[in-house]
């Protein structure tokens, strides 16, 4: 059995293949007094490679190892890219089981065609003045907070079922609003809004910077 609270950062890490435990805590700024408090901090990382198995089911089964082994704090999760689609899952799965989740961060979590529950509001680009809009299954968390760019973004005619679709300059990947969040949509101004690419990298780099700080503040407030 673990002495002390132990607080747990989980993160999935798009488009890598190394589950690194200090890629989740290296940047939390710690509060001074975290040690005295008797707590201790614990990554658990997953590369979030599409073609790599059971992602989230062996992240799951770690936290609920850890959690077996003594008192639990802070429960985070985040993910970028394709890691936050892996990051709604995972919250899906601790939500089902009664697990508190203190904080769940998408950093321009990568959806697909398939997933939008709404449509274009024209197939002309520059006359678009709405997002993509995604659901997920029962997630309760403290915060749920959705970081998202719209570059990239583009409508589609589908011809045989005579709708709009949303489609994608970025490998299929769609970006935009998850119903239950709270929404930060990033501006991406300069060379990175010049490609789909870029734009996202910035997006999931500021959006890890913003998702450090409330994590931190989350830490700081357990420690008052």
């Amino acid at each position: 059995m673990a002495d002390g609270i132990t607080d747990i950062l989980v993160k999935f890490v798009g488009g890598s293949d190394r589950d690194v435990g200090n890629e989740a805590t290296d940047r939390v700024v710690l509060p001074a007094n975290y040690g005295a408090q008797n707590r201790r901090l614990v990554g658990v990382v997953r590369g979030a490679n599409k073609d790599r198995p059971n992602l989230v089911q062996s992240a799951f089964d770690e936290v609920i190892r850890i959690i077996g082994e003594g008192p639990t704090g802070l429960l985070c999760i985040r993910g970028n890219s394709r890691g936050g689609i892996w990051s709604i899952e995972m919250a899906e799965k601790l939500t089902a089981r009664g697990i508190p989740i203190s904080f769940i961060g998408l950093q321009d979590a990568a959806f697909s065609t398939v997933d939008a529950i709404n449509a274009p509001s024209s197939r002309f680009q520059s006359a678009i003045d709405n997002v993509p809009l995604f659901e997920t299954q029962q997630i309760t968390a403290g915060v749920k907070l959705s970081h998202f760019q719209i570059i990239g973004n583009k409508a589609e005619f589908q011809f045989r079922s005579g709708n709009l679709i949303w489609a994608s300059d970025m490998d299929g990947e769609i970006h935009g609003e998850v119903r239950g969040f709270q929404s930060d949509r990033i501006s991406v101004t300069g060379w990175q809004k010049d490609d789909a690419g870029n734009a996202h990298n910035f997006c999931c780099g500021r959006a890890e910077t913003k998702d450090v700080l409330t994590i931190g503040e989350l830490l700081l407030k357990a420690c008052s």
